[in-house]
């Protein structure tokens, strides 16, 4: 059975920078950052859900000189980011990738960085202490 792999949306908000695609998990407080290749990884997850053989062939089709491990290593960052909880596998439905136009790119291997440093102020984000009703109503508290 293919894979079938999406971003763990809404617990992971992401931004793409200049090229570089940072990621929060909101549950951890961990932040993550993913240049060049690995941005592009990103944004082709970000159209999913994708089934794994398609997103690396559509990948591999984008760089001009890609070495014969880039499927590998392309398979072993998306299961990084598995790992870090960031993506999951799914049931759900792939959708078809768009044939990437536009400029090739120069592979380099994919990476994520993850940066724990901010923990505490992401997790004190009052969002976070509300009910189901949502901000700003303030989640229920016992009277004193």
């Amino acid at each position: 059975m293919a894979r079938i792999w999406r971003i763990n949306e809404p617990r992971v908000v992401h931004e793409e920078i200049d090229g570089e695609v940072i990621a929060i998990d909101l549950a951890t407080g961990a932040y993550f950052s993913m240049p060049a290749t690995a941005a592009i990884v990103w944004q082709m997850l970000d159209l999913g859900p994708v089934e794994a053989g398609d997103l690396i062939k559509t990948l591999l089709d984008r760089f001009n000189d890609a070495p014969n491990v880039a499927a590998d290593e392309l398979d072993a960052f998306v299961t990084s980011l598995v790992s870090h909880e960031l993506v999951s596998e799914t049931a759900e439905p792939p959708k078809a990738l768009p044939a990437l136009n536009g400029e090739r790119r120069t592979y380099v291997s994919p990476e994520v960085d993850k940066y724990t440093d901010m923990q505490e102020l992401i997790l004190l984000d009052p969002v976070h202490e509300v009910d189901a009703i949502g901000w700003p109503t303030p989640a229920n508290t016992p009277e004193t």
